[in-house]
C-alpha cells in the first residue's frame, strides 16, 4: 500500500474516532446548543445593530445580549409556567366539583322543550349509557387533556431552560456566537460552490426569510393567546392562562 494513502486512511479514520467521541460528549448538551445556535441567528440583527451603536465594539454588544437573555427569557417563563400549572390544577378540582353538583339528568327539562325534546327522549331510550356515565366520561376526558396540557407545558420550559449547566451552557456559546458567528459563517459558506456576490445574496434571502418566519408566527401565537386569556379575564371565566397557552 502506497505510504501516502495509509497516512490519509489512518487520519480519516482518526478524525472519525475524534468526531465520534465529541459526539459523545456534547450528547447531553445538544438542546443547549441548538438552543444557543437559535438564539444567536435570531438576535444577530440586534447584535449587529448594537455593534454599531457601541462603536463597533460586538463583544460589548454579545456581553449586553448575553446578560439580558435570562432576565427577559427565564423570568417571564417561569411565571408563566408557575401560573399554568397552578390555573390547570384549579380548572380540574372546578371540573370535579362541578361534576359532584350536577344534576343526575342535565337533559330532563330540555326533553320538554318542542321539537328537540322528542329528539332527546328517542336518544336516551335507544343509547345503553346513561347521562351519568356520559358525564363522568365528559370529566375524565377533560381532566387527562388538562393534565397533558400541563405535561406538555413543563417538558416546553424544561427544553427551554434545561438543567443549570445546559442553561449556562447555552448562554456561554450565545456570547461567541453573537461576537464571532460572522467570521464563522464566512469561513463555513466558503464551502458553497458559488461565486462571493450571490453566495452572500442566498444567505441574505435566506436569513431574512427565515427571521420573518420565526418572528411571525412567534408574535401571531403570542397575540392570539393573549387576546384570549385576557377575553377569558374580561368575561369573568375561569382559568384564563391555561386557555391563553393554548391557544398560543
Amino acid at each position: 500500500m502506497d505510504a501516502t494513502l495509509y497516512q490519509r486512511i489512518v487520519l480519516a479514520g482518526l478524525a472519525a474516532g475524534l468526531l465520534w467521541a465529541l459526539y459523545r460528549i456534547l450528547e447531553p448538551f445538544w438542546s443547549a446548543l441548538a438552543w444557543g445556535v437559535c438564539l444567536a441567528f435570531l438576535l444577530a440583527p440586534l447584535q449587529r445593530w448594537l455593534t454599531r451603536r457601541l462603536r463597533d465594539r460586538p463583544g460589548a454588544a454579545a456581553g449586553l445580549i448575553t446578560a439580558a437573555t435570562p432576565i427577559v427569557l427565564l423570568a417571564p417563563l417561569t411565571l408563566l409556567a408557575l401560573s399554568f400549572v397552578d390555573q390547570v390544577s384549579a380548572l380540574i378540582n372546578r371540573l370535579r366539583a362541578g361534576a359532584s353538583i350536577w344534576h343526575s339528568d342535565p337533559f330532563a327539562q330540555a326533553e320538554g322543550w318542542p321539537l328537540v325534546g322528542p329528539a332527546l327522549r328517542w336518544v336516551r331510550d335507544n343509547t345503553p349509557v346513561s347521562t351519568q356515565q356520559m358525564q363522568e366520561w365528559a370529566t375524565a376526558a377533560a381532566e387527562n387533556a388538562l393534565r397533558s396540557a400541563a405535561g406538555v407545558g413543563g417538558n416546553l420550559l424544561a427544553g427551554a431552560l434545561g438543567t443549570v449547566t445546559g442553561f449556562f451552557l447555552m448562554l456561554f456559546l450565545l456570547f461567541f456566537l453573537l461576537r464571532d458567528g460572522v467570521a464563522l459563517l464566512d469561513r463555513m459558506t466558503t464551502l458553497i460552490p458559488l461565486e462571493g456576490a450571490r453566495r452572500e445574496s442566498l444567505l441574505r434571502l435566506i436569513g431574512s426569510t427565515t427571521r420573518a418566519v420565526v418572528y411571525g408566527t412567534v408574535a401571531t401565537g403570542m397575540l392570539q393567546g393573549a387576546l384570549v386569556a385576557i377575553g377569558f379575564a374580561i368575561a369573568g371565566l375561569p382559568s384564563p392562562i391555561v386557555f391563553g397557552v393554548i391557544a398560543a
